[in-house]
C-alpha cells in the first residue's frame, strides 16, 4: 500500500477543508461501514456473475444475428461486447474482493482495513474510467463511479482519525 501514499496524500489535501461530520456520525459510520462493506462485497460479486452470464449471453445472441445476416452480404449487425467490458467486469470482482478482505481490518479498527476501503474507492473510480470506454451506455456508470468515489472518499477521510495502526485489543491485553 506504500505506492498509493502519495495518492493518499493529495487527496488528504483535497478533503481536509470539507465540512466535518459530527462525532456521533464517524461513531456510527466506523461501527456499521464492517457489515455494510461486507455486504456490499458479496452484492458486487453476485452481480459481477450476472453481468459475466449477461456479457455471454450477449455474445451468443450477437453471433447468431452475424451469422444469419451474412449470407445476406449484410456486414456484422450486432456488434460483441468489447474489451472495456471485460475489463470493467474484472474490476468490480477485484473490489468486491478487496471489499470481503476489508471486513476483519474494518471490524478491528485497524488502518489496514481502511487502506483497503481507499483502494477499493481507487478501484472505483478506474471502473468508471473503463466503463465509459465500453460502448454500452457506459457514460451514466462513469458519472455515479465518480461521484460514488468521490462521497466515499469523503467519508473514508472523514473516519480515518477512528482506525489505527496497530490491533487495539493485542495493545488492550498487553496493559
Amino acid at each position: 500500500m506504500d505506492q498509493l501514499k502519495p495518492i493518499e496524500s493529495k487527496l488528504s489535501e483535497m478533503f481536509k477543508n470539507s465540512p466535518p461530520l459530527p462525532t456521533s456520525a464517524k461513531k456510527m459510520l466506523v461501527q456499521w461501514w464492517p457489515i455494510a462493506t461486507l455486504l456490499a462485497g458479496v452484492f458486487q460479486l453476485m452481480s459481477a456473475w450476472w453481468l459475466y452470464d449477461w456479457g455471454q449471453n450477449i455474445n451468443k445472441l450477437a453471433d447468431s444475428l452475424n451469422k444469419f445476416t451474412s449470407p445476406f452480404g449484410v456486414a456484422p449487425a450486432v456488434d460483441k461486447l468489447n474489451i472495456f467490458y471485460w475489463i470493467s467486469l474484472i474490476l468490480l470482482v477485484v473490489n468486491g474482493v478487496i471489499f470481503l478482505m476489508a471486513y476483519p481490518g474494518l471490524k478491528e479498527k485497524k488502518i489496514a482495513g481502511w487502506n483497503l476501503m481507499f483502494l477499493g474507492a481507487l478501484i472505483n473510480a478506474v471502473y468508471g474510467v473503463f466503463s465509459v470506454l465500453n460502448d454500452k451506455g457506459g457514460m451514466s456508470t462513469f458519472i455515479g463511479s465518480i461521484i460514488g468515489t468521490l462521497v466515499g472518499l469523503y467519508f473514508l477521510y472523514q473516519v480515518k482519525d477512528q482506525f489505527s495502526g496497530t490491533d487495539k485489543v493485542s495493545a488492550a491485553h498487553k496493559s
